[in-house]
């Protein structure tokens, strides 16, 4: 049975904004050397808001990251009452 904390765990998402190649590399081992300087560039050259905007790289490699990353950091809204 899985616990709530493993479950919580794999809904969370992780931001690639400001991490560097290597850090890139470190979450995409499977993915070539050149694939990490392209999501780089992308996310920090080109200051895109969407994986899909990144014609550059593989469709699967962009599904890949919308399902388990955020280009942003996520921001918490402050409703007032």
């Amino acid at each position: 049975m899985e616990s709530v904390g493993n479950s919580i765990e794999q809904h969370i998402q992780t931001t690639l904004l400001g991490k560097t190649v290597v850090e890139l590399a470190a979450l995409f081992p499977d993915e070539p050397a050149f694939r990490h300087r392209q999501l780089f560039r992308w996310l920090h050259n080109r200051g895109v808001s969407e994986f899909a905007e990144m014609s550059n790289l593989s469709r699967e490699f962009r599904q890949r990251l919308e399902t388990g990353y955020l280009v942003t950091a996520m921001q918490v809204r402050q409703e007032s009452h």
